[in-house]
């Protein structure tokens, strides 16, 4: 079953989106919390943890071809 990403963050408090043209028209192919592992469609989740922020490789992310990124951190 194909879901589009409006379909997945319906259940989400969102701050801000930046291309709201997207939501209806994008198919997510998966959700993957490490940059390395995205692929084309994939939604990028940032997770700060102890040794790392996530939001240290959302441009490594978007250039593997990430749908979407979900953070709690602003990235204008």
């Amino acid at each position: 079953m194909q879901k589009y990403i409006k379909q997945i963050l319906e259940n989400l408090d969102i701050i801000k989106i930046y291309n709201q043209q997207l939501l209806d028209s994008t198919v997510v192919s998966g959700i993957k919390y490490n940059s390395k592992e995205i692929t084309n469609g994939d939604i990028f989740v940032c997770l700060s943890g102890q040794h790392t922020d996530g939001n240290l490789f959302i441009s490594e992310a978007v250039s593997k071809g990430a749908a979407a990124i979900i953070t709690q951190k602003d990235v204008s």
